[in-house]
């Protein structure tokens, strides 16, 4: 048999075609890798500063227009609101500073107006005083760079309103107007959570990774905690949409306490772990043509004959042409995952590749954290089925049409017929098709399916079963097909 598979292979590796094939994919995973990823996406521009600094401009020229002792309110609001931009623009944009004055923005502009009212409208200097000191009490940890301090204010004002709300709703009797302090009482709790986390985990308000993971797991918190707590009553579809932001929750959670770097949208391990996705119709392309061609061919050149002259039995032919048609598919995916691994490297450094993927398992319910080459190696296994299958069929059509255009064609249709089936619920019976099963990567992590009907143990038996109907009727054929007019 080892005799049969190296003279199967040593007859693949002397077609041109299987070096250009992987001169081609050299080329796509290259050009691919150097453009990056964010290319498709497009670039977001932010234009809030040049809108400002525009603001401010029009702003000081309103300012110069108006003469205060003859119009006096209007002047008042026109330098409050320019007032309030020379602060905001006083920081650096995406500063913790400028992003606490924007938060505190009506608060700080009634301040600023009513300084401004005292100044140039009611003369009163004791108010006066009073309102430019609790000014100067709110700007003095800004220029101290104090943001802790800002936390514990929202803290305390929280834990005051939370007290109050509790003390209110003793000497309520409306049960409605219950509900709704309770409803306000949770979002107090919810918000007090937040800002605990903020302070332990030392993230101030700044523009930065740690703060948008910060505020990303705000938002999908929020959107949980809005979810019944009666799991057992979704629907499937609840259960989805449930199950998504609960893994999204639990994976921010994970990184805001374990400090995980955020990467760049171009990074080279995230290009590793979507090598599947990037080049799937390229590995399938390949195997279709090797396990389209490879029995075929022997027909169409007549060479078939002297092969089955040789002391070997039927079975053991076919058979090495299958398992040399596997080994092919197995180099190419470690050439794709090897190249891709240097190709990346070399562009955007080997760091990344320690940054570890954070991926949270439902069926442990905790989250793990993956090294990219082991989370590879369980798409690769997650992947394997589809891509054997595809040579399978692709082998099985070869070998009983005896054409290997007809094998190609009819391999790749196969492959492509999977978008074409839309899976929903209404659609119970293509969980009998082929297709719909051989894709396990949507079952990893203990993830539900898109769909309710569809059933890890009842993929693997339609795809056992899909591969073993398939090579028994190509064997048989093989076995009894006569070569005589060949």
């Amino acid at each position: 048999m080892n005799k049969l598979i190296k003279n199967e292979l040593f007859k693949i590796f002397k077609k041109k075609v299987i070096y250009i094939l992987f001169i081609i994919i050299s080329l796509v995973i290259v050009v691919n890798t150097a453009i990056g990823t964010s290319i498709y996406g497009g670039t977001i521009v932010d234009h809030t500063q040049e809108a400002r600094k525009q603001k401010q401009v029009e702003l000081m020229n309103q300012l110069k227009q108006i003469e205060p002792e003859t119009n006096v309110d209007d002047y008042v609001e026109i330098k409050t609101e320019l007032d309030m931009e020379n602060l905001i623009m006083s920081y650096p944009y995406g500063s913790w500073q400028e992003r606490v004055i924007t938060k505190y923005e009506n608060e700080l502009k009634e301040i600023l107006r009513q300084i401004n009212m005292y100044t140039y409208k009611i003369e009163n200097k004791e108010e006066l005083a009073k309102i430019q000191n609790k000014y100067n009490t709110f700007l003095q940890p800004l220029k101290e760079d104090n943001w802790k301090s800002f936390v514990s204010k929202e803290i305390t004002i929280i834990e005051q309103n939370i007290k109050d709300l509790e003390k209110e709703i003793v000497n309520t009797d409306d049960e409605e107007q219950k509900n709704i302090i309770k409803a306000q009482i949770q979002q107090y709790k919810f918000d007090l959570e937040i800002l605990t986390l903020r302070l332990s985990e030392n993230i101030s308000y700044e523009t930065s990774d740690r703060n948008t993971l910060l505020k990303e797991y705000e938002d999908n918190k929020q959107t949980l905690n809005a979810y019944p707590k009666d799991y057992g009553k979704y629907n499937y579809n609840e259960k989805l949409q449930y199950n998504k932001t609960l893994e999204s929750v639990k994976e921010l959670e994970y990184k805001i306490h374990n400090n995980i770097p955020t990467l760049e949208t171009d990074n080279a391990r995230d290009m590793l772990n979507s090598s599947f996705e990037f080049y799937e119709i390229l590995i399938i392309l390949v195997i279709i043509i090797i396990a389209g061609s490879i029995v075929s061919e022997e027909f169409n050149k007549g060479t078939i004959k002297l092969l089955l002259v040789k002391p070997f039995m039927r079975w053991k032919i076919l058979l090495s042409k299958f398992l040399a048609s596997v080994i092919i598919l197995i180099i190419l995916i470690l050439f794709i995952i090897i190249l891709q691994t240097l190709v990346g490297g070399f562009i955007y450094g080997f760091d990344t590749y320690k940054v570890p993927i954070i991926q949270y398992n439902f069926d442990m319910q905790k989250v793990q954290s993956i090294n990219v080459f082991i989370s590879v190696f369980i798409l690769v296994l997650a992947k394997l089925p589809m891509y054997l299958l595809v040579l399978s069929i692709t082998f099985a059509i070869s070998t009983i049409s005896c054409n290997t255009s007809i094998s190609i064609i009819l391999g790749m249709l196969v492959y492509l017929s999977k978008n074409i089936i839309y899976l929903n619920d209404n659609l119970e019976f293509t969980k009998y098709l082929l297709t719909t099963n051989w894709d396990f990567t949507r079952y990893l992590f203990g993830k539900l399916p898109e769909v309710s009907f569809l059933k890890f143990d009842f993929s693997i038996m339609i795809c056992l079963i899909s591969f073993i109907v398939i090579m028994f009727i190509t064997f048989i054929y093989f076995k009894n097909k006569d070569i005589k007019n060949i």
